[in-house]
C-alpha cells in the first residue's frame, strides 16, 4: 500500500516554511496514514480522536499534545459521531538549528535523540490554562501567516508545557474539579448551542462567580469559550454539508450573521466560504 509522504511549502529562498493550521476529522473525513519531512506538534481542541503513530494507537481528547518528527507514520481516525478538531503547528528542522536558544531548551522535539528520560510522555495533557494559552498563540500565528517569529512564540510555549509536564504533571492545573467538569460538559455540541444558559443548568453556583473562576483559570471568559467551540461546530458542517452560512451560523448557536463571520476570520485567519474551499478535499474522500 503506497503511504503519502507531504513536504511543507518554500519561501523565495527556497528555504521551508512553517505552517499553522487547524483540521477536522470525523468519521468519514478521517486524516489517512501518511509521512513528512518536517516536524508537527498537534493537539485536539474540540472531541476525541484516535491518533495512530508508528503502529500505536493512543486516544486523545481535548488538551492532549503529541509531537510527530520527520518519517514518524501517522494517521487521526474520530471516535464517534461528531469527530474532533484539532491545532497543527508544522516546522521545518531549520528552526531549530537557526534559533540556537531554542534548540537547546527544545530537545523534547526529538524522542530519540538521547536528551529525554524514557520516562517522557508520548501525549501531554495540558491543563486548561495552558491549552487557553496555546489556542490563542496559534490564532495569532494563523493571523500572521506562520511567519517565524509567531511560530517560536508558539514553540517556546509549547517547550514549557512538555517540561512542565515532565517535572510536575500534576500540580501545573490549579482549576477545581468542579470547574473543570462544567468546560468538559460546555464541550458537548448542545451545551455549546445553548450557550451561557448551559452554563446555569449545569452548575449551581452563581453565574457572577463562573465567570471569575473560569476567567481566572481558563484565562478567557465563558462566552469566548462557547463562541471558540461553536466556530468548531461550524467548521464540521462547512465540510460535512453543502448548508448556506446563514443556516450554519444560526445551527451552531449565533444570531448575527455578521458576528459570526467577524469571529470565524479572528480565529481561522479565512472566512466560511474560504474555509469551505480550502478543505473541499475532504469532503471528496
Amino acid at each position: 500500500m503506497s503511504v503519502n509522504r507531504y513536504t511543507l511549502g518554500c519561501d523565495s529562498h527556497d528555504n521551508q516554511i512553517a505552517e499553522v493550521f487547524s483540521t477536522t476529522v470525523t468519521r468519514s473525513k478521517r486524516v489517512k496514514e501518511h509521512r513528512h519531512d518536517f516536524h508537527e506538534v498537534l493537539w485536539v481542541t474540540s472531541g476525541k480522536l484516535i491518533h495512530t503513530i508508528n503502529g500505536h494507537r493512543q486516544e486523545l481528547c481535548v488538551g492532549d499534545l503529541v509531537m510527530i518528527e520527520p518519517d514518524d507514520l501517522h494517521s487521526l481516525d474520530a471516535i464517534d459521531n461528531i469527530g474532533g478538531i484539532i491545532n497543527n503547528t508544522a516546522f521545518p528542522s531549520r528552526l531549530l538549528e537557526d534559533y540556537p536558544s531554542l534548540h537547546t531548551g527544545a530537545a523534547w522535539f526529538n524522542r530519540n535523540n538521547g536528551y529525554l528520560p524514557t520516562s517522557f510522555p508520548d501525549i501531554i495533557s495540558m491543563s486548561p490554562a495552558q491549552e487557553s494559552m496555546l489556542r490563542q498563540l496559534h490564532q495569532h500565528a494563523i493571523r500572521s501567516s506562520g511567519n517565524d517569529i509567531s511560530v517560536l512564540a508558539m514553540l517556546n510555549c509549547l517547550k514549557s508545557v512538555a517540561h512542565q509536564s515532565l517535572q510536575n504533571p500534576l500540580s501545573h492545573d490549579p482549576a477545581p474539579s468542579w470547574l473543570k467538569q462544567l468546560r468538559a460538559e460546555m464541550t458537548h455540541p448542545k451545551n455549546v448551542i445553548t450557550g451561557r444558559d448551559a452554563l446555569s443548568n449545569l452548575c449551581d453556583r452563581n453565574i457572577s462567580y463562573i465567570h471569575r473562576m473560569w476567567k481566572k483559570h481558563f484565562h478567557q471568559t465563558p462566552g469566548q469559550f462557547i463562541n471558540s467551540e461553536r466556530i468548531g461546530l461550524a467548521k464540521i458542517d462547512l465540510i460535512q454539508s453543502d448548508k448556506d452560512m446563514t443556516t450554519i451560523c444560526y445551527n451552531v448557536g449565533f444570531n448575527d450573521l455578521s458576528y459570526f463571520y467577524r469571529l470565524f476570520k479572528d480565529e481561522c485567519g479565512c472566512s466560511p466560504l474560504q474555509y469551505r474551499k480550502q478543505n473541499s478535499y475532504l469532503s471528496n474522500e
